[in-house]
């Protein structure tokens, strides 16, 4: 893992980190700040996606199956945009309230029942 290594300047970027569940991995990641570290010059599109990962990682942590959270609450707020765009008698993005409502739909059922790692 490129952040638990010491003493260098640059580590070595072609490190792979394979988290395996139950092994102290988290601990590990807890204990030597890997969330900060690895947001240490980063370009601004890698830091997010970083803190999107650690921000799931986190949640994840605290619940299997998490349906009340800010992604499940924006996807439930275009679901709603779409259903009003398509009770509009003359309007030309049909399609677009059709594609609002079905991603928002599948990402929902994703993001908390497919895309997560429940402790058995």
């Amino acid at each position: 893992m490129p952040w638990l290594e010491k003493e260098q300047e640059k580590p070595s970027d072609n490190l792979l980190f394979i988290h395996v569940p139950r092994c102290g991995g988290t601990s590990l990641m807890k204990h030597y700040n890997v969330p900060e570290k690895s947001l240490k010059n980063k370009a601004c599109l890698k830091k997010f996606w970083m803190k999107t990962f650690f921000r799931r990682y986190a949640l994840l942590e605290r619940n299997n199956f998490p349906i009340w959270t800010e992604g499940n609450a924006a996807l439930f707020f275009i679901f709603v945009i779409g259903c009003f765009l398509l009770q509009i008698q003359d309007i030309d993005y049909r399609a677009l309230a059709l594609v609002m409502i079905i991603m928002s739909f599948f990402l929902f059922v994703f993001l908390t029942f497919i895309f997560v790692a429940p402790t058995i």
